[in-house]
């Protein structure tokens, strides 16, 4: 499927997450002109990692 552009561009137009986010098993292929094919299989990523969180600041500035 040729999407022509950035899907997060698609899915901020239409608010719907179509075509649906990669997942872990599906194939990925991209294929050059007179050079060739590269294609390969989404794999499981690992965890976030989480983030204290911010510290609030005055709206005071020095």
């Amino acid at each position: 499927m040729d999407l022509g552009g950035d899907v997060d561009e698609l899915w901020g137009r239409s608010s719907r997450q179509v075509p649906p986010p990669l997942k872990p098993g599906d194939t990925v292929s991209l294929t050059v002109e007179a050079i060739g094919s590269l294609v390969t299989r989404v794999a499981p990523g690992t965890e976030p990692v989480p983030l204290p969180k911010a510290r609030r600041r005055g709206r005071e500035r020095p």
